[in-house]
C-alpha cells in the first residue's frame, strides 16, 4: 500500500497551495493600488470668508490624517470645530479619487457691536451667538455697529427699539457678501423727518471704508444702492471723502464724492457717544480689575 504524506494529518494540496498565493498576492495588490490610487493631491476648500484656505485646511490635515481619500471622508464626514470664533464644523466631501473638498460651515452673523471691553457678534434675529475681546473695527471680516446696543449676553437676544433695523442689517450684510465689499463700521443715526414733529425720526445708515464715508440714508434701494457702491470703491482707493447715496432712486445717474466731507469716525453723531461710553465701561472694568 502506499503511503500518504501528512503535514499535521492533512495531504498538502498543490493547487490549494497556488489558490491561497494567488489569493493573497490578489489582496495585497488591491491595497497597494487602494493606498496609491486614491492619494489626496489636491484639496479644495469652500465657503470660508473669515478665514483662509491654508487656515482651514491646518484645523483638519494633520501628521496623523488619512491620505487616502475614501478612508479621510469615511472618517471625517462632519468635523465639529471648538474654539475658533465663528466657525460651526468643517464638512469633508469626496470629490474623486485624488481630490477633497473641505466645505466651512461658518456662523451667520450681520455683524458685531461693542460692550465694554469685548464685542457681541449676533445672528439675523439680535441673538448674541459669540462674545470676543475686542480688537478693532474689521475684526473677523465683520463691521462693527454703532449705536445698536451696549450690552448682550451669550445666547439671549438684544434689546433695541426698532426691530426693522435687524433687517436693515441683514440686507446689508447679504449684500455685501455677495458684491464682495465689507466697511470697517456701519453707523446707524435717528434723523428727524422733514416737516414731521420734533419727535419724529427715522432710522439712516452711514458706512465707513477707511477713510471713505458712504451716506446710504433710509432702507431704500439697498440693493440697487450696494450694486453702485461695488462698482464705484476701487475708484476711490486711496482717497477721503463722503459718497453720497442717501438720495439714490431709480432715477439716479450721478453719484457724488465730495472730498471736502472726509468727516472723521469720532465726528460722525452720537457714534461719538458710544465710544466715549466704551471707553468709560473699559476704564471702569480695568480700574476694578485692579482692585
Amino acid at each position: 500500500m502506499k503511503k500518504r504524506k501528512k503535514n499535521g494529518g492533512k495531504a498538502i494540496n498543490p493547487l490549494a497551495r497556488r489558490i491561497r498565493f494567488f489569493a493573497i498576492t490578489g489582496i495585497l495588490l488591491i491595497i497597494l493600488i487602494f493606498l496609491f490610487l486614491f492619494k489626496i493631491n489636491n484639496i479644495i476648500v469652500t465657503g470660508n470668508s473669515r478665514y483662509t484656505d491654508e487656515e482651514i485646511k491646518s484645523l483638519v490635515i494633520n501628521e496623523d490624517s488619512f491620505n487616502n481619500s475614501l478612508l479621510f471622508c469615511l472618517v471625517n464626514k462632519n468635523i465639529k470645530i471648538e474654539n475658533v470664533p465663528l466657525l460651526e464644523s468643517i464638512d469633508v466631501i469626496y470629490v474623486n479619487r485624488n481630490t477633497i473638498q473641505l466645505k466651512a460651515n461658518e456662523k451667520l452673523t450681520i455683524g458685531m457691536f461693542r460692550a465694554g471691553d469685548k464685542v457681541c457678534c449676533i445672528d439675523q434675529d439680535g441673538v448674541v451667538i459669540e462674545m470676543l475681546d475686542y480688537v478693532g473695527s474689521g475684526e473677523l471680516g465683520l463691521p462693527l455697529i454703532y449705536n445698536l446696543c451696549s450690552e448682550g449676553t451669550v445666547g439671549e437676544k438684544i434689546k433695541i427699539d426698532d426691530e426693522s433695523v435687524l433687517n436693515t442689517l441683514h440686507a446689508l450684510m447679504s449684500s455685501f457678501e455677495k458684491y464682495e465689499i465689507m466697511p470697517d463700521s456701519i453707523y446707524i443715526l435717528d434723523e428727524a423727518v422733514r416737516g414731521g414733529s420734533e419727535d419724529e425720526t427715522v432710522k439712516t445708515y452711514t458706512l465707513l471704508f477707511g477713510s471713505v464715508q458712504v451716506l446710504v440714508g433710509q432702507d431704500e434701494y439697498l440693493e440697487e444702492k450696494m450694486r453702485r457702491l461695488a462698482a464705484i470703491l476701487p475708484h476711490l482707493e486711496g482717497m477721503s471723502g463722503t459718497l453720497h447715496l442717501e438720495t439714490y432712486d431709480e432715477n439716479t445717474e450721478n453719484i457724488i464724492f465730495d472730498t471736502t466731507e472726509a468727516v472723521k469716525p469720532e465726528e460722525i453723531p452720537q457714534a461719538a457717544e458710544q465710544s466715549a461710553e466704551g471707553a468709560e465701561q473699559s476704564a471702569e472694568a480695568a480700574e476694578g480689575a485692579g482692585a
